[in-house]
């Protein structure tokens, strides 16, 4: 096909695009980047993953509704590509979607708290879509360690993030997992039960109302 032939003209070219692209032609753009993604070989895709990922994970926060879902579906492609471009063993998917976990991870050395928060959300909904996998269990769990830290972070944007991330890793952990995690988890939302700003105190409220349920009152 034509993209297959020229596909080195149309990434450039994409790439190029992209300082100008308006935030209203952000969804469509997104939408052409999965059809890219799609058509990439394995080689191609490991060297255009980092740029990808750093527009991607970005647009997790935009304003726009269809747009941060189409980010999100954008995500899931790209982590997909990379599990099948691992090999048909085990320990080659699990390998190349550690990969894209370590590559969003980058951006949680971002200069900014919105890409800090950005990357924490793009990390929520991975492992949302790979609780179910044995092979994810030992990533969730050394990211879970990871982010505890963040929710002492003194931008709020950064911490709401941390709290959604935390709450998906609860329901996806095992129990026993994160029992021993406790006493860096709890003391850092107990300071932010009294925030004045309401809906970072109901996330956490909440989240303090579920540990209980999910792990037992003891």
């Amino acid at each position: 096909s034509f993209l297959t032939e020229r596909l080195a003209d149309v990434t450039a070219a994409f790439d190029e695009a992209l300082p100008t692209c308006h935030t209203a032609c952000k969804r469509r753009r997104l939408v052409c980047l999965q059809a890219l993604v799609s058509r990439l070989s394995a080689e191609q895709l490991r060297s255009a993953m980092p740029a990808m990922l750093g527009e991607v994970v970005l647009a997790t926060k935009e304003s726009n509704v269809k747009s941060r879902a189409a980010a999100f579906d954008a995500l899931l492609l790209v982590a997909e590509r990379a599990e099948a471009a691992g090999g048909p063993s085990d320990a080659g998917r699990e390998e190349a979607l550690q990969g894209v976990v370590v590559a969003v991870c980058a951006g949680l050395a971002g200069k900014t708290p919105h890409m800090v928060a950005a990357s924490l959300l793009a990390l929520s909904r991975l492992v949302y879509e790979y609780r179910a996998s044995p092979r994810f269990a030992p990533v969730a769990l050394r990211l879970f360690e990871a982010v505890l830290p963040l929710l002492r972070h003194r931008e709020q944007e950064v911490v709401r993030a941390a709290v959604v991330l935390v709450k998906v890793q609860l329901s996806a952990l095992p129990r026993e997992a994160v029992q021993p995690l406790l006493p860096r988890l709890v003391p850092p939302l107990l300071g932010w039960c009294s925030n004045k700003h309401a809906h970072l105190k109901y996330q956490v409220r909440y989240l303090m109302e579920r540990l209980p349920k999910r792990l037992g009152p003891e």
